[in-house]
């Protein structure tokens, strides 16, 4: 396991409300990510330690979280490409803030901006039929976070499945 695949597994675990897995990817320790081997940005171990102090409700969220935005400046990463940066990891970052600070008019406007970034950057060039672009998982998973919190989410797009958003189907299937 490495932190990118931590990230994808929190993000589904979310979308499922898998509380259970979810407190399970929070016990993992963030040096055993970083002993995978993977090579990634610090500002990325940063926000597996938000996420983690997040759901845990632990008192260093605030330090982890300004941690990872800082490092997704563009004059500090080295091995994510800037653009990938500012328009996929840092829009969650910046929603989380807003559900942290309990800004649901904020975090809307946030949003419907992250689905624009997302939008943007899966339409340039070869992107378009990547399938990794036909939704957001980190925007909607976050999304279904605000929406548990008591959030009323208003964006509305393709990159947002109502039907996750809403846990119309959680439930149905042993998982």
């Amino acid at each position: 396991m490495d932190a990118g695949s931590w990230l994808t597994a929190f993000w589904l675990a979310c979308v499922c409300r898998e509380k259970g897995r979810l407190n399970a990817l929070c016990q993992v320790p963030v040096s055993l990510l970083r002993g995978s081997g993977a090579v990634f940005d610090a500002y990325l171990y940063h926000w597996v330690e938000a996420l983690q102090a997040y759901w845990l409700q632990q008192p260093q969220l605030g330090d982890k979280l300004v941690a990872a935005v800082d490092g997704t400046d563009p004059d500090v990463i080295r091995h994510t490409e800037p653009e990938g940066v500012l328009h996929l990891m840092y829009p969650p970052m910046n929603l989380l803030t807003q559900l942290v600070r309990g800004d649901e008019g904020k975090f809307n406007t946030e949003l419907a901006k992250a689905v624009e970034w997302h939008k943007e950057y899966w339409a340039r060039d070869d992107r378009e039929v990547n399938p990794e672009g036909f939704v957001s998982l980190a925007l909607t998973a976050v999304a279904c976070l605000g929406r548990d919190a008591g959030f009323t989410i208003t964006v509305e797009s393709e990159y947002l499945p109502e039907g996750l958003l809403d846990a119309e189907w959680v439930g149905e299937f042993p998982t």
